[in-house]
């Protein structure tokens, strides 16, 4: 799918219960750089970058059930705790190794949440500041799974991170090592689907986040789409 009201994704959001072992995954597979961290009463994060690409590998709390928005900063960007606060959202991410935040930047976060009232909005549109300047974002749920959307518009913000994020310093013989920049950009997002339950995802992110199918290749059928087969042929 193309993307209309986006302007492409901002980041991948990992929650892991061993955050280690991936970061070391994708630090000596994959090259990315640890560029960043925040750690709050509930969870910790790592920001992790390769060039245009930015992985967040999140880690919740044993009392991470417990949870208040009391614990973070109001001026932070702010998605975990409201999901962990709230007894429908939690097991999005509690105990277990997923992808699940796809982050969108986005001209207008209102805009997103106007197309259609019917989307599942688990955090409302709110204002994240520091000394870079401030960002707007909310965060919907995707009729896929356990995944969301931050939907995040940076065209206020001139810093490397998000609000809340420290940078990590490393010496310059470390950051030649390590900066390879094996990766690029993010150029999109599978998701393992039911047999034949791709069509009503396809209508949901049309509708929500005004995106549009592309053809992925001479075999994609209109309505079947593009069929993968395994095994013998």
């Amino acid at each position: 799918m193309t993307i209309k009201h986006a302007t492409g994704i901002h980041h991948v959001e990992f929650h892991t219960t061993r955050p280690q072992n991936l970061i070391d995954i994708f630090v000596q597979t994959y090259g990315f750089v640890l560029s960043a961290t925040r750690t709050t009463c509930d969870y910790s994060q790592w920001l992790l970058e390769s060039s245009q690409c930015k992985l967040i590998i999140s880690t919740t709390t044993a009392v991470a059930e417990k949870t208040t928005e009391m614990n973070c900063s109001q001026n932070h960007y702010e998605i975990l705790t409201p999901l962990l606060g709230d007894e429908t959202t939690r097991n999005l991410v509690i105990n277990r190794d997923t992808a699940f935040n796809i982050a969108l930047a986005v001209t207008s976060v209102q805009s997103v949440l106007d197309r259609t009232p019917d989307a599942q909005v688990l955090v409302s549109r709110r204002k994240a500041v520091d000394q870079y300047g401030s960002i707007e974002y909310a965060c919907i749920k995707s009729c896929i799974g356990n995944v969301v959307h931050s939907i995040i518009d940076m065209s206020q913000y001139s810093g490397s991170y998000l609000p809340g994020f420290l940078p990590i310093t490393i010496d310059s013989s470390q950051e030649q090592k390590t900066n390879q920049n094996l990766l690029s950009t993010i150029d999109h997002v599978a998701f393992a689907m039911p047999r034949n339950s791709a069509k009503v995802a396809i209508e949901w992110y049309e509708n929500v986040l005004g995106l549009k199918r592309f053809v992925i290749n001479q075999e994609d059928d209109p309505f079947q789409g593009f069929t993968v087969r395994v095994g013998s042929m």
